[in-house]
């Protein structure tokens, strides 16, 4: 068992589809360089770098979250720029840790009106 395992849950469930979250080796791009995550599309799953931890393997879920979010959301599974994909994922990190209160579940006229 990979040592991340024990920390996540195995599932990652977004607008009823189960998506599976792996550790272990991720490919490499184009330009030769490897991975830290990416989203296996016709086999639902969330693959992350096994080397990641802490902080980096969280944002690199996030990111892999939104890709899976916009794909979900267009016509085409690849949408947005890397660059806004991991500004947002690091935006999103760093406004969970900060506020905890958005990790609450929101009832409708606790937080929200």
């Amino acid at each position: 068992m990979n040592h991340n395992e024990k920390y996540l849950p195995y599932k990652f469930r977004y607008m009823g589809t189960e998506w599976t979250i792996r550790f272990g080796k991720v490919g490499r791009d184009e330009r030769g360089l490897k991975y830290l995550g990416r989203t296996i599309w016709g086999k639902q799953e969330i693959r992350i770098n096994s080397k990641l931890e802490g902080t980096s393997m969280y944002k690199t879920i996030w990111h892999e979250i939104i890709h899976i979010i916009l794909g979900e959301h267009s016509d085409t599974q690849v949408i947005g720029t890397e660059e806004l994909i991991c500004r947002l994922s690091s935006g999103i990190s760093h406004a969970l840790d900060e506020n905890p209160w958005l990790q609450q579940k929101i009832v409708k006229g606790e937080i929200c009106p």
